[in-house]
């Protein structure tokens, strides 16, 4: 019983911290980080762990360059196509946003959940053990 006594606090520990981190990022932050609370990354499938985007990464210098291989500045279509592609760039950063917030809340609360869960089911049948016998 101790053992699940353990992981029904490590998993209401883990929910805690992921919902008091979360309400500092809403509160704190100007915006949303695009990494999440709980960026557990086990297998390598994750590249918000390591990276987490912002708009700065969508402005990056260009340059164009004539037939002879010197930079010259871009037209009319060129420059059109500069600014969609930092538009989109930062509509999928916005979008990371939201999709982060929810998935911190929503974990944290599976943990929170999970870890609760646990405790009351370990304490369940203690309790029914010191009940006297009638």
């Amino acid at each position: 019983m101790n053992v699940y006594k353990f992981i029904g606090l490590v998993f209401l520990l883990i929910g805690m911290y992921g919902m008091v981190r979360t309400a500092i990022n809403f509160l704190v932050l100007p915006k949303y980080p695009t990494a999440g609370v709980l960026s557990f990354d086990v297998f390598g499938s994750n590249p918000n762990v390591e990276f987490a985007q912002k708009e700065t990464d969508c402005f990056y210098p260009r340059a164009f360059y004539d037939d002879a291989g010197t930079t010259r500045d871009p037209n009319e279509n060129e420059l059109t196509q500069v600014i969609r592609e930092q538009d989109h760039c930062v509509a999928n950063i916005d979008e990371t946003r939201a999709n982060t917030k929810v998935n911190d809340i929503s974990v944290s609360a599976f943990f929170l959940t999970l870890g609760a869960g646990v405790l009351m089911a370990v304490a369940q049948p203690l309790a029914r053990k010191q009940k006297p016998a009638s």
